[in-house]
């Protein structure tokens, strides 16, 4: 499953029918800029809105890894993908809100 973003990117999306208790996304992103992509996606019976931030004013070129999902309504989710600078996901489904954040590996390495 696919969904268009305002780039012009385009990010694959994996929506498991089991009211999303898995959400996995496999395009790795580098954004050079602050960046923030909405669309919706949708599964043969649900819909879901998402909303992704990418860049830090800040630390623009820091390498962050995302290490999980934490979702609200407590299901387990598994994430792995390299990124330059902060990354968020949003994800809104039912009363199932799915937030992303990076961990950076290099914050005590790329002291100034």
């Amino acid at each position: 499953m696919r969904a268009r973003v305002d780039t012009g990117c385009t990010l694959p999306l994996t929506l498991p029918e089991n009211a999303l208790k898995h959400f996995h996304l496999v395009t790795k992103l580098k954004p050079t800029a602050i960046q923030t992509f909405n669309g919706m996606v949708e599964a043969s019976n649900h819909s879901v809105d998402y909303e992704i931030k990418l860049g830090d004013p800040a630390r623009p070129q820091a390498t962050r890894q995302l290490k999980e999902i934490r979702s609200a309504n407590g299901y387990p989710c598994v994430f792995g993908m390299p990124l330059i600078s902060q990354y968020t996901l949003s994800v809104d489904h039912g009363e199932g809100r799915f937030t992303l954040e990076s961990e950076s590996e290099d914050d005590d390495a790329d002291e100034e």
